[in-house]
C-alpha cells in the first residue's frame, strides 16, 4: 500500500468535506461519493475520517459556524445511511471519547454531534450498550460548568428518556435543571424537552414562576397541552400565574394561546372547560374557583365572536334557563355574558335577548327558589346559593328607576329574608347589596332591614295561639263589664245611702280587679317569654343580615335603629351557647365597633381580651381569635387615642402621662396587645400568623406604631426560612411590601437603625437548632442599609455610622462587631458634614486601640480611608468656594 495512494484517498475525502460546508445542495452526491470511497477499504477510510473529525472538534462554539453545521447534518446523514453501521458505532464511540477533555471546545462538539446524530435517526440504528454509553456522557456533561455545553447535552437525552420508568436518571435530572440551573436557556430547554409524566407536572408549574420571561412562557406552552394529566386546583392555580403576571408578553400568551389551547382540547365546549377548573367543596373554593373563571371568561370573550358566544347560553323562548340546565357554569355563564355586554351600549339589542325586563326576572328568581324549596333534599345546595347569588348579581345592573322595578326587587328580597330557610352567609350579603340600588337612602335601608329582623325574630302568632288569646281577651272583657255593672249598682246604693251594700259591692269590684290584673300579667308574661324563645336559625339568620347590612358602603353612620340591633340583638348574642352564633355577633360587634367609637370603647377590651387569653396559653375558637385579632388592629388603626381615657391628675409627671397613655379605657395594656400580635406571627396556625402579621403591618404604616424592636421582628419573620413555606408565603409578602414602602414614613430612618443594631445581634445569638442560624447575615446587612438610604432623610446614614462606632467602642469583643465593622463600608455619609466625618475620625482612633482583631481593624482602616478622602473634597470644595469670593471681590473692585 503506498503512500500517494494514502495521500489521494485522503485529499478526496478533504475535497467532500470542503464541499459539504459550503452548501447543502451538494450533500446527496458526495454522500455517493464518501460511501464510495468508505467501502474500498473501511479500515484505513476511518483513519482519514477521524483526521477531519478531530479537526471539527476544535473549532470554537462561541461563535456562530455555518460551516460546522452543514458538515454535522452531512455526517449525520451519512453515518445513519444503513450500510455504515459499524462506521457510526466507531463514530460515536470516538466522540464520547473525548467528551470530558479540558478543551471546551471538544466537549461542546460531542455533545453537539450526538444531538444532531440523533435527530437523523429514523429507528433504533445503535445498540444498548452505546445508547447506555451515550446516555452517561451526556448526564455527565449536564453537570458541565459552561451553559451552551449542558444546552447541548439536554437536547442530546431528549430521545433516551423513559416515561415509564419513575427513576428514569434523565427525566430526574431535567427535573433539577429545570429547577436550579443558573442558566435560564437550560432551564427553558429542559422544560420544553422533559417527558409530560404527572409527576413532572408539578415542576413545570413551579416554573411558570420562573425569573425568567421566556421560561414562564416556556413552561406555559408546555402546560398547555397536558391541561387532563392536571390536579383542578394545579389548573386554577396555572392561570390565575398567567393572568397575574408582571410581564404582559406572558399575559397575552396565555390569553391566546394556552387557554385557547385548553378549549381546543375540551373539544371548544367553553362550559366544559370552566368545569374543569372548578372546585366546590365549600365557599373557599367556590370563590377561589370564580376568580380562576372570570379570567377564562375574560380571554375567551376576547377571541371569539358574539354569535358563538350567544350559541352556548341554553336560553328558552322567555329568555331564561329552565331550572334543570340552571348549574355553577350556565349561570355564571350568564352573568358574565351580561357584564360584558352591559360595558357597551352598543350591545344593548343582544343584551335584549338574553335578559327579561326586571320584573319578569324577579318573578323567575321567586320562582327558582320556591323550585329549589320543594326539591332541596335532592340538590346540592352549595350550587343552588351560588345560583341565587349570580342571579342577584345580574339584578344589580338593571335600572330600576322606575317605581315598580324597585318595589318588585324589594318585595324578593324582603320574601327571601323571611321566608327561604336554605340560604347562606355569602348569598344574603349578595341580597342585602342590591338594596344600595333599591333603597339608596341609608336611613330607608337600616329601617327596612330592621323590620325585616323584627319579622323574623317576633313571628306571627299559630292557629292555637290565636284561639288562646281570644278567649283571654273575651273574659277580660267579661270582667270589664261586670265590673262596670258592679261600679253603677254602687253608685246607686251610694245615692240611696246603702252603704253596707255598697260595702260589699266594693269588694266584689276590687274581686273582679284582681282577676283582670292576673290575666294582663299572665298576657304579659307570655309576650316576655315569647321574645325570648328564638330558634338557633332564626338567629343566625338575623346576624347574617345584620352583617351584610353593616357591612354596606352606604352605612357610615350609628343610628339610633343599629344602637338597637346591638343592645337588644348583638350584645346579648355574645355569650349565647351555640359557638356558630357567638361567633357571628362577635363579628356583628366588630363592625359596630368601628363604625362607633363609643362601642370600641367597649368593644377593644371584649376582643383584646380573646387576643391576650389565647396568647396566655388558653384555648379559643381560631374564627374567633382571627376576627379578635383584626378587631383590635382595625380599632387601634381608627381610634388610637380616642380609646384611650386621659388621666384625671393633671399633676402627673410626662413619664406617667406616657405611661397613662399605653392604657386604654377598662385596662387593656397597648405594649401587651402589641407584645401578643408580635409573638403570634409564629403561631403554629398559618392563619393565625398571618391576621397577626397583617394586624401589625396595618399599625405600623398608620404610623400608630413606632418601635425598633417590633420592626426588627418584622425583618426577622421575613427572612426567616420557615417563612418560604407554601402556607406562610402570604405573610411573608405582606411584610415585604410594608419593608419596600416604610422608608418613606417620617420616623423611618431612627425606627430602621435602632432596628439595623438589634436584628444583626438577634442573627447572631440565634442556636444552631433555630431557622435563623441559616440566614445570610450580610444580605440582610445589606438590605437594611438599602432601606434606611432609601428614608425620606438624605443623611440617614450619618447617625447610624456613630451608632456602629460606638458599638464597636462599647462592646468591641462581641461577635457582632464584624458585621458592624463591615457594616461601616458600605454607608453613604456626607462630605460636607466636616464636624461629623472629624468625630468619625476621632472614634475610628479609638476603635483601633480597643479592636485586637485584623479582619475588623482591615475594615476600620479601609472605612479611616474613606473618610480621609470625602475629608480631601470637603477642603477642596471649602478653597473653591474661597477662590470664587475672592474673584467676586476682585471683579468688583
Amino acid at each position: 500500500m503506498n503512500m500517494s495512494k494514502i495521500s489521494d484517498e485522503h485529499l478526496k475525502i478533504i475535497d467532500i468535506f470542503n464541499q459539504v460546508q459550503n452548501t447543502s445542495s451538494c450533500h446527496q452526491k458526495c454522500l455517493l461519493n464518501l460511501t464510495k470511497i468508505y467501502k474500498e477499504d473501511p479500515a484505513r477510510f476511518f483513519i482519514h475520517f477521524t483526521d477531519i473529525l478531530t479537526t471539527l472538534l476544535v473549532q470554537d462554539y462561541k461563535t456562530k459556524n455555518d460551516y460546522v453545521s452543514r458538515t454535522l447534518d452531512f455526517l449525520s446523514s451519512f453515518l445513519t445511511n444503513d450500510d455504515n453501521t459499524d462506521l457510526l458505532v466507531k463514530t460515536v464511540e470516538f466522540f464520547l471519547s473525548v467528551h470530558d477533555i479540558v478543551d471546551e471546545n471538544a466537549r461542546f462538539r460531542s455533545c453537539q454531534f450526538i444531538n444532531v446524530l440523533f435527530n437523523h435517526m429514523v429507528g433504533g440504528e445503535i445498540t444498548e450498550e452505546l445508547c447506555d454509553a451515550v446516555q452517561e456522557a451526556m448526564l455527565e456533561r449536564l453537570k458541565d460548568g459552561k451553559a451552551e455545553i449542558r444546552l447541548q447535552a439536554v437536547t442530546a437525552l431528549y430521545r433516551l428518556q423513559n416515561p415509564s420508568d419513575l427513576n428514569d436518571p434523565i427525566i430526574n435530572s431535567y427535573i433539577l435543571h429545570m429547577s436550579s440551573d443558573s442558566n435560564s436557556k437550560v432551564r427553558k430547554e429542559c422544560i420544553e424537552r422533559v417527558a409530560p409524566r404527572k409527576d413532572v407536572i408539578p415542576y413545570i408549574i413551579e416554573r411558570t414562576k420562573d425569573v425568567d420571561v421566556q421560561v414562564r412562557i416556556s413552561a406555559f406552552s408546555k402546560l398547555a397541552k397536558l391541561v387532563k394529566f392536571m390536579k383542578i386546583g394545579d389548573r386554577q392555580n396555572v392561570i390565575k400565574y398567567g393572568f397575574r403576571d408582571p410581564s404582559d408578553s406572558v399575559k397575552d400568551f396565555v390569553s391566546k394561546k394556552m387557554i385557547t389551547g385548553w378549549l381546543s382540547i375540551y373539544k371548544d365546549n367553553i362550559l366544559e372547560l370552566l368545569k374543569a377548573v372548578r372546585l366546590d367543596a365549600d365557599e373557599n373554593d367556590i370563590n377561589e374557583s370564580m376568580v380562576t373563571i372570570n379570567y377564562i371568561l375574560s380571554s375567551l370573550f376576547r377571541t371569539q365572536t358574539q354569535k358563538e358566544l350567544l350559541s352556548i347560553l341554553p336560553l328558552g323562548e322567555n329568555r331564561v334557563i329552565d331550572f334543570e340546565n340552571l348549574n355553577w357554569e350556565t349561570s355564571t355563564y350568564w352573568r358574565f355574558f351580561a357584564g360584558k355586554l352591559r360595558e357597551n351600549t352598543e350591545y344593548e339589542n343582544l343584551l335584549n335577548e338574553i335578559l327579561p325586563e326586571l320584573v319578569e326576572f324577579v318573578v323567575y328568581i321567586k320562582k327558582f327558589c320556591m323550585w329549589v324549596s320543594q326539591k332541596s333534599e335532592t340538590l346540592n345546595m352549595l350550587e343552588v346559593n351560588y345560583i341565587l347569588r349570580e342571579m342577584f348579581e345580574i339584578t344589580l345592573g338593571y335600572d330600576i328607576s322606575d317605581v315598580a322595578s324597585c318595589k318588585a326587587l324589594n318585595e324578593l328580597i324582603q320574601i327571601l329574608l323571611l321566608e327561604i330557610k336554605w340560604i347562606s352567609e355569602d348569598t344574603i350579603k349578595q341580597i342585602i347589596k342590591n338594596l344600595d340600588q333599591s333603597i339608596p337612602d341609608a336611613a330607608k335601608q337600616i329601617q327596612f332591614v330592621c323590620d325585616v329582623i323584627s319579622q323574623l325574630l317576633s313571628p306571627p302568632p299559630t292557629e292555637e295561639e290565636i284561639a288562646k288569646n281570644k278567649n283571654k281577651q273575651f273574659k277580660i272583657a267579661e270582667l270589664k263589664l261586670k265590673q262596670h255593672i258592679l261600679t253603677e249598682e254602687q253608685k246607686e246604693c251610694i245615692r240611696k245611702e246603702d252603704f253596707i251594700k255598697a260595702a260589699a259591692i266594693k269588694t266584689d269590684i276590687q274581686n273582679v280587679q284582681q282577676l283582670m290584673n292576673h290575666l294582663e300579667a299572665a298576657d304579659l308574661e307570655d309576650e316576655n317569654n315569647e321574645t325570648k324563645t328564638y330558634d338557633a336559625k332564626s338567629l343566625v339568620k338575623c346576624l347574617d343580615i345584620i352583617m351584610a347590612l353593616l357591612l354596606s358602603p352606604k352605612i357610615v353612620k350609628f343610628s339610633k335603629e343599629l344602637r338597637s340591633l346591638k343592645d337588644d340583638v348583638i350584645q346579648d348574642l355574645l355569650i349565647h351557647p351555640i359557638e356558630l352564633i357567638k361567633i357571628k355577633a362577635l363579628k356583628c360587634y366588630s363592625l359596630c365597633s368601628i363604625l362607633d367609637s363609643g362601642t370600641a370603647e367597649t368593644g377593644i377590651h371584649i376582643f383584646s381580651a380573646r387576643v391576650l387569653s389565647y396568647h396566655a396559653g388558653d384555648e379559643c375558637d381560631i374564627e374567633t381569635l382571627i376576627t379578635s385579632i383584626n378587631t383590635v388592629g382595625d380599632l387601634i388603626v381608627l381610634f388610637g387615642s380616642k380609646l384611650v381615657v386621659a388621666p384625671e391628675d393633671q399633676g402627673l409627671t410626662d413619664s406617667m402621662n406616657e405611661q397613662q397613655l399605653e392604657i386604654f379605657a377598662g385596662g387593656s395594656s397597648l405594649t401587651n396587645i402589641i407584645q401578643a400580635l408580635v409573638d403570634l406571627m409564629d403561631d403554629e396556625i398559618p392563619k393565625v400568623q398571618e391576621a397577626a402579621g397583617y394586624a401589625l403591618c396595618n399599625l405600623i404604616m398608620s404610623r400608630r406604631i413606632h418601635s425598633s424592636t417590633l420592626f426588627s421582628r418584622m425583618i426577622l419573620k421575613w427572612c426567616s426560612p420557615v417563612s418560604d413555606a407554601v402556607e406562610t408565603v402570604r405573610l411573608k409578602q405582606l411584610i415585604g411590601c410594608v419593608l419596600e414602602k416604610f422608608p418613606s414614613l417620617p420616623e423611618a430612618d431612627t425606627v430602621i437603625e435602632k432596628a439595623f443594631i438589634q436584628t444583626i445581634k438577634v442573627l447572631l445569638e440565634a442556636p444552631d437548632d433555630s431557622p435563623l442560624s441559616d440566614v445570610d447575615i450580610n444580605k440582610v446587612m445589606k438590605c437594611m442599609l438599602e432601606l434606611s438610604y432609601s428614608s425620606q432623610n438624605d443623611n440617614a446614614h450619618n447617625s447610624l455610622a456613630i451608632a456602629l462606632c460606638q458599638e464597636l467602642i462599647d462592646k468591641s469583643k462581641s461577635p457582632a462587631s464584624l458585621y458592624f465593622s463591615k457594616a461601616l463600608l458600605f454607608l453613604r455619609l456626607s462630605p460636607e458634614d466636616k464636624n461629623l466625618i472629624d468625630h468619625l475620625l476621632k472614634l475610628c482612633d479609638t476603635i483601633r486601640d480597643k479592636i485586637v482583631n485584623k479582619q475588623i481593624l482591615n475594615n476600620i482602616i479601609k472605612f479611616t480611608t474613606r473618610l480621609l478622602s470625602l475629608s480631601d473634597q470637603n477642603n477642596s470644595l471649602v478653597k473653591t468656594d474661597k477662590e470664587i469670593l475672592k474673584e467676586k471681590k476682585s471683579i468688583e473692585n
